[in-house]
């Protein structure tokens, strides 16, 4: 219950972030673009296991937290962003930019042009977004092993039995997770091409 939480909320924080960022950089001319891009992307780079040392030392112990959730949250949050800013962007590379602005020269506010045109060109690409953020997210282990105090995640539990001793139990439950993932890296490719997502955003 504890890794569907985070991982729920988790994606719901990274595309509310990554999306607005995703249109921005798209739309704007500044010179910084492509710094602004890499920062958002830098969690890739990052160890996972030394943001949440970090996290851990920055955050959870100053705060004297008896729950580390909020914290566990906040890290998979970052983790989540790159794939918001990656997969959105590479759907504003193949946007059409000509109906938006068609939409708003027969009199729609920007706003409403924005709801009723862009967004759903964007839908395929937030979706699938939002699909390998909640999969990344529930299976996360290095980024979690700091943050479970008062909850603990699936991916710990099952590392705790393991070292425990040998179980068909986690054996049948990996090989239905790693079944999930698979199913949700085919929805993605279909719905918007992996060769869109790590490519597209650079067009």
């Amino acid at each position: 219950m504890t890794s569907l939480i985070v991982a729920v909320v988790a994606t719901f924080l990274g595309l509310a972030l990554g999306v607005p960022a995703a249109l921005a950089l798209a739309r704007s001319n500044l010179k910084a673009k492509a710094a602004i891009q890499n920062v958002f992307l830098s969690p890739l780079i990052v160890p996972e296991l030394v943001l949440g040392a970090a996290l851990y030392q920055q955050l959870a112990i100053p705060l004297r937290l008896q729950n580390y959730l909020p914290v566990l949250i906040l890290g998979h949050t970052i983790l989540m962003l790159p794939y918001a800013v990656r997969v959105t962007g590479a759907s504003l590379a193949n946007l059409d930019a000509q109906a938006e602005e068609a939409a708003r020269m027969l009199g729609a506010s920007p706003v409403r042009a924005f709801f009723d045109v862009t967004l759903p060109m964007l839908r395929p690409g937030i979706f699938s977004a939002a699909l390998l953020s909640f999969i990344t997210s529930f299976n996360n282990l290095p980024l979690s092993l700091l943050l479970t105090k008062g909850s603990t995640t699936l991916p710990i539990e099952m590392l705790d039995y393991v070292a425990q001793g040998i179980d068909p139990m986690i054996a049948a439950m990996s090989t239905v997770i790693l079944a999930a993932t698979v199913v949700i890296a085919f929805i993605a490719e279909r719905t918007v091409g992996f060769a869109q997502i790590f490519g597209g955003i650079n067009k």
